[in-house]
C-alpha cells in the first residue's frame, strides 16, 4: 500500500517507543476504559480493536522496556505505536508519519525540525485535476489485454470481466511506449509529483506494483489510483503518498445500481476493491439483489460513506472475519444505526477474501 518507512522514521519510531514508558498514562491519554488496579507498568483496558464490553486488553511494559498491548479476547496485539494508531483511527502503515507525530505528542516530544522544514518546503503534489489527467492517460493506455501478468491474476480470481468494467488496468511488460507517451504529453514535474515516473528517471515509479485500481468519488472523478503487487512481497497494496480515496470503491455506480435493482435491494460493504469485485460475482451467482462497494481502510471504514443512498436499506457488513474486520464492522454499525433499516454481519466462509466462495462460482 505504501513504501516502507525511511531509516530516519524508523529511528524516530524507536526513540518515541523508548519515551513511552507509562502504560497507565498512555491508556488514559488514549481515553481507553481501564479496569481498577492499574499501575504505570500494567493496565487492563477495553480493547480498541474490537467492540469490548468489559476490559480484556493488557497494556504493559514488555521485556525490552517499551509498551506493548495484547487482547486476550480477540488476539490483537501491537506495540505502543500500533496502540496509538488504532485508538486514533489511523493505519499504522499508510498513516505512519501521522502516527509518529501523535505518539510523539503523547510522549511530550516537541515537533521535530524535519517537520518544520517540511511545512515550509514547497508542495510539489499535483492538484486534483492534474493528477486525474495524468492517471487517466495511464489507464487509457494500459488495457488489460496488454498486461498479461495482470490479466492472468484477475482471471485466476475469476474477476477479469468485472475488473475490466470497473476500470482496473495493468502495466504492460514493455513499459517504454507508455513512458514515451507520458513524456510527450505532460510536464516532467507533473509526472514526478503524480508518482508515475521515478523522480529523475525516464522510467515508471515502482513498476512491480503493476495492478492499477482507480478509486473515484461518487461523481466518477478519479480521487487516487491504488496499485497492487503480484508477487509475495509485502505490503501488497500501495496508495499514493498524500492522497487517499474520498469514498468507497464502486460508489460512482451505486445510485444507478440501486435504481436498477429496485427499492428492496441491499448494499453489501466489503474491504478493498478486489474483494468488492469478487463479492459482486458471488452476488450474481446467488441471484442476490445487491449492490457491492468496498471501503478503502478498515481503520477508517466510514470515510465518504454515501449515507443518503443507504437510508432505509438493508446493509450487509461483509468485512474480513478477523479482529480488524470486526472493529471496522462495529464502526460502520455505529455510523449506520438509525439509517439502515437492517444491519447484518456476514463473514466470508473459510477465507478472508472470498477465495473459498469464489472457487465454487462458475466463470
Amino acid at each position: 500500500m505504501i513504501a516502507p518507512p525511511n531509516p530516519g522514521s524508523v529511528d524516530r519510531a524507536r526513540q518515541i517507543r523508548e519515551r513511552l514508558t507509562d502504560a497507565r498514562g498512555l491508556a488514559a491519554a488514549l481515553a481507553l476504559r481501564v479496569a481498577p488496579g492499574a499501575t504505570p507498568r500494567r493496565v487492563i483496558a477495553c480493547c480498541p480493536a474490537h467492540p469490548d464490553r468489559s476490559p480484556s486488553c493488557s497494556v504493559y511494559i514488555a521485556e525490552d522496556g517499551t509498551i506493548a498491548a495484547k487482547c486476550h479476547a480477540c488476539g490483537w496485539s501491537a506495540d505502543a505505536l500500533g496502540l496509538v494508531a488504532i485508538a486514533r483511527g489511523l493505519d499504522v502503515r499508510r498513516d505512519f508519519r501521522r502516527v509518529l507525530d501523535e505518539a510523539a505528542r503523547l510522549a511530550g516530544e516537541s515537533a521535530p525540525e524535519t517537520d518544520e522544514r517540511r511545512q515550509t518546503a514547497p508542495d510539489t503534489r499535483p492538484d486534483h485535476e492534474t493528477y486525474a489527467g495524468v492517471w487517466t492517460h495511464v489507464l487509457d493506455a494500459c488495457e488489460l489485454r496488454l498486461a498479461s501478468d495482470v490479466a492472468r491474476y484477475l482471471e485466476a480470481r475469476g474477476i477479469y470481466a468485472d475488473a475490466d468494467a470497473a476500470g482496473v488496468r495493468g502495466f504492460p511488460r514493455d513499459t517504454w511506449p507508455l513512458v514515451a507517451s507520458l513524456l510527450a504529453t505532460f510536464e516532467r514535474a507533473h509526472l514526478d509529483s503524480a508518482r508515475v515516473l521515478r523522480r529523475g528517471h525516464d522510467a515508471l515509479d515502482w513498476p512491480e506494483w503493476c495492478v492499477l485500481i482507480p478509486w473515484r468519488d461518487r461523481y466518477g472523478r478519479i480521487a487516487c489510483v491504488q496499485r497492487r503487487r503480484l508477487d509475495d512481497v509485502k505490503p501488497k497494496y500501495r496508495f499514493p503518498a498524500g492522497r487517499a480515496p474520498r469514498a468507497p470503491f464502486g460508489v460512482e455506480h451505486l445510485a444507478a445500481a440501486l435504481d436498477c435493482l429496485g427499492p428492496d435491494a441491499e448494499v453489501v460493504i466489503v474491504e478493498g476493491a478486489i474483494d468488492c469485485l469478487a463479492r459482486r460475482r458471488v452476488a450474481r451467482h446467488r441471484d442476490e439483489r445487491a449492490a457491492v462497494v468496498g471501503v478503502a481502510s478498515a481503520s477508517t471504514p466510514c470515510a465518504g460513506l454515501p449515507l443518503d443512498l443507504l437510508t432505509g436499506r438493508r446493509v450487509v457488513l461483509a468485512l474480513d472475519d478477523d479482529p480488524t474486520g470486526e472493529h471496522a464492522s462495529a464502526k460502520l454499525a455505529d455510523a449506520l444505526h438509525g439509517i439502515a433499516c437492517e444491519l447484518v454481519r456476514e463473514r466470508p466462509a473459510g477465507a478472508k477474501d472470498w477465495n473459498a466462495t469464489i472457487a465454487e462460482v462458475p466463470a
